[in-house]
Formats: C-alpha cells, sequence, structure tokens
C-alpha cells in the first residue's frame, strides 16, 4: 500500500514538473515575441528617423538630375 501512494505521489509530482517546464516555456516565448517587437518598433522608428534625415539632406543638396529640372 505505501509503494503504491509513494508511486502515485512521484506520478502527481512528475506531472506538475511537465507542467512548470511547459508554462516556463510559454513565457520564455512570450517574452521572447516582446522583445521581437520592441526590437522591431525601435526599426521602426530608427529608418523614419533616417528617411526624415535623407529628405532634409535632400533638400538642402539637390542632385543634378533635380536641378536640371528645376530650371
Amino acid at each position: 500500500n505505501l509503494n503504491k501512494t509513494l508511486q502515485n505521489r512521484c506520478d502527481q509530482l512528475e506531472n506538475e514538473l511537465i507542467s512548470v517546464r511547459e508554462r516556463y516555456a510559454q513565457d520564455q516565448g512570450q517574452s521572447s515575441g516582446r522583445q521581437l517587437k520592441d526590437e522591431n518598433y525601435q526599426l521602426k522608428d530608427h529608418v523614419l528617423r533616417l528617411n526624415a534625415c535623407l529628405s532634409e539632406y535632400q533638400a538642402m543638396y539637390p542632385s543634378d538630375a533635380l536641378k536640371n529640372n528645376m530650371r
């Protein structure tokens, strides 16, 4: 009877361990997803800033083709 009780308890603990591992893996996946979203947002913001700087630069120093079209 004691062996059966111990075996049941071991099975229960093993199931709990599997459940904890699965939750940990899901949490890791979610944090990675959040990190990717944050990085993506930062990259988009950086690209927008670069485009704004490029537009300013092109306005200050138009290309020869643009200068010819303006004449």
